[in-house]
């Protein structure tokens, strides 16, 4: 019993050890930032970036001129995550307040109506429900406001107000990093622009199409309406000709009906440890349920995934968790872990805009026409079938920038899933070589995307031989390659200790530490989520006792640094380990029962994974706007009424459907700054 105390008090002594260090850096960081005449922050902040990168973790690099105030940078300095409250709930004017609370309903009343109708819920219960909800949303969210919050949202909206007039004035840019991190950059617009163009004209991955005339407000509506209609008028004539057939064309042709749109072209920068800056592209359709194909797209996926999947399992891990428990599994074997045996991970830079659309139907032939795949009818359509609609779907891939219609020449958008599975399949004939060369030598070996690991016991001359093959029949696609004892992969740190396998969480030493993620939607429950999946992380990955203290840290502090209470990180930190043991939550945890914790956490997981292999419930995600208000309260009456009312009728009860509902923030703070 002494010994737990003495441990206890040790651990608590550590934390605030911590703690002190935080508020020291946190002093630091903010002390020597406080000028408010012009500056000129390249000469500060980017070329300084790889010096100051182990302070505290500011969430705004300065890349340009700028006359900001100490306020206004506090403002930023809180991230693109950052929710300013309040923006459009105005309880003193009674119209305001009853379109605000109609706006923040509206999608949880439009997805209700698409979900009843789909099912043909009876109509009597269905009105029951949405009168009900209704009724409680407006009790929920119809909470007074504090004359604090009231007088900060006062004042944020008027910094919100300045720093949008001055990024216009002194032609700035505001974005957040392409990292996804809970970061933003600040830059001068010209030069961003400039090198975004440099990525369009320079990558060849796009060809323009046409140019949007300016003068006709509609031209980007019609050519999207002649767009679906050559898109249908294609896939109709696929009918005809029996290479598809009429039921395959109803599943993939355009719903009229349907919200499509055009995605557009952005970029986000991406800052490396010289302090270069470079772009990354995105799309302004986080989801790609909006795009043009996006239906063709969803049934492809269907059809080849599940193939895919079974025929590369061996050879690809599906994450970080299988990745570990793999390695531990080979290692843990007599003898395969020798004190030379070198560790290799290699990765292919920005891969998806280097490979062509010609490259990547030809992997796919070649993966349906293997004799264990050739044999099978993919719902009913032949292997050549599925090529021809795969070719289709590359190219009717088009999206807008700056004033031009481009289609892809290269790779696709990575939100769609039908994009990363065909690059999959593409790297798998890539891999093809190396893989048999290690098969041959009974090595451990596996990828994930585009980025692969292998334990190789023979002479470097050999592997080197290996790749250099590969980059010779594949001079476009360059590889980066790591060979040693002591590596990194998918954010695991792994060591051979003398034939003794060593792992623990990787943190990067040239980002900045102590960042959260970026979340689009809640950031709270997205950052409470994040604290349960470090946990887990950390608990898979830390082998010792020590690493797995020094993550919890690492873990507790990140939340601290960004603002969270440390009753906030103390919570979640206990319901993680309740969970994990339900039937006894004053367990011990030290270094000498820390092994059969790990046991238990890798136990837990595939015991979640087969849980929800065997339930499979159909699963709807519903969601609403938030701004003010009682939002767990709604969220608990809303799964109470929906068990009282809906699940209480029995045809509703057999469809099995279990809901998920969220909240989503009207305007965090990288809304106010992006166009």
């Amino acid at each position: 019993m002494l010994n737990i105390i003495k441990q206890r008090l040790q651990n608590i002594d550590e934390r605030f050890r911590c703690l002190h260090q935080l508020k020291l850096h946190f002093f630091r960081a903010n002390s020597e930032d406080q000028e408010l005449d012009l500056i000129h922050h390249r000469s500060i902040d980017i070329l300084s970036y790889k010096s100051t990168k182990n302070s505290c973790a500011p969430t705004l690099i300065q890349d340009a001129i700028h006359y900001l105030s100490k306020k206004e940078l506090a403002f930023l300095h809180r991230g693109p995550t950052y929710v300013s409250p309040c923006h459009l709930h105005d309880p003193s004017s009674p119209i305001i307040f009853d379109l605000a609370l109609n706006k923040h309903i509206a999608p949880l009343q439009q997805q209700l109506t698409k979900l009843f109708t789909k099912h043909s819920v009876d109509f009597t219960c269905r009105l029951v429900f949405e009168k009900a909800i209704r009724n409680q949303f407006i009790r929920s969210f119809s909470d007074p406001i504090p004359t604090s919050v009231k007088v900060r949202a006062s004042n944020e909206k008027k910094l919100i107000r300045s720093i949008q007039f001055q990024l216009k004035q002194n032609n700035l840019i505001l974005r957040r990093t392409a990292d996804d991190q809970n970061m933003y950059y600040l830059g001068e617009r010209d030069e961003f622009d400039r090198i975004a163009n440099e990525f369009i004209d320079n990558t060849l991955c796009y060809e323009c199409i046409t140019v949007i005339d300016n003068q006709n407000s509609n031209f980007e509506q019609e050519y999207l309406h002649e767009l679906i209609h050559s898109i249908n008028s294609d896939l109709k004539k696929l009918q005809q000709n029996r290479i598809i057939r009429e039921d395959h064309l109803s599943k993939i042709q355009i719903d009229k009906k349907a919200t499509i749109r055009i995605p557009h072209l952005y970029f986000l920068p991406e800052i490396h440890q010289d302090g270069h800056i470079s772009v990354q592209p995105r799309f302004t359709c986080s989801s790609s349920s909006q795009y043009p194909i996006q239906r063709l797209a969803t049934y492809l996926d269907q059809i080849i995934r599940p193939l895919f999947e079974s025929y590369s399992r061996s050879t690809s891990f599906r994450n970080g968790t299988d990745f570990i428990q793999q390695l531990q599994h080979y290692c843990g074997q007599s003898n395969r872990l020798l004190p030379v045996t070198n560790f290799i991970t290699f990765e292919i830079q920005h891969f998806h805009y280097r490979v062509s659309h010609e490259a990547l139907v030809l992997a796919l032939n070649k993966f349906l026409h293997r004799d264990d795949v050739r044999q099978i009818r993919h719902d009913g359509l032949t292997a050549d079938a599925v090529e021809k609609l795969v070719e289709f779907f590359l190219d009717h891939h088009i999206f807008i920038y700056n004033g031009k219609i481009y289609r892809h020449l290269k790779g696709g958008p990575l939100n769609v899933p039908l994009t990363e599975l065909l690059g999959n399949i593409y790297l798998h004939q890539w891999h093809l070589p190396l893989i048999t060369e290690i098969r041959l030598a009974d090595q451990f070996y596996g990828h994930y995307h585009h980025m692969g690991f292998l334990i190789w016991h023979g002479s470097r001359d050999k592997l080197n031989k290996c790749f250099n093959e590969l980059n010779q029949q594949h001079p476009d696609i360059p590889v980066t390659i790591s060979i040693g004892l002591h590596v990194s992969f998918l954010n695991v740190d792994i060591e051979n200790r003398q034939g003794n396998l060593h792992t623990c969480v990787y943190h990067d030493p040239n980002q900045q530490p102590f960042l959260l993620p970026y979340a689009i939607n809640y950031p709270r429950i997205s950052h409470r989520q994040w604290v349960r999946f470090a946990l887990l992380r950390a608990g898979q990955y830390c082998s010792s006792w020590d690493d797995f203290q020094d993550e919890r840290i690492y873990i507790e502090l990140t939340c601290l640094a960004n603002g969270y209470s440390l009753d906030f990180v103390e919570y979640h930190m206990e319901q993680f380990f309740t969970r994990l043991h339900p039937m006894n939550r004053g367990i011990i945890l030290n270094r000498w029962t820390y092994p059969t914790f790990r046991t238990r956490l890798f136990t837990y997981m595939r015991e979640q994974q087969q849980r929800q292999l065997k339930n499979n419930p159909s699963f709807i995600q519903l969601s609403y706007l938030f701004d003010w208000g009682s939002r767990c309260e709604f969220n608990e009456k809303f799964d109470r009424l929906w068990w009282q009312i809906l699940e209480s009728n029995t045809r509703f009860r057999n469809l099995n459907l279990r809901v998920k509902l969220t909240a989503k923030h009207c305007y965090p703070s990288n809304a106010f700054f992006f166009p």
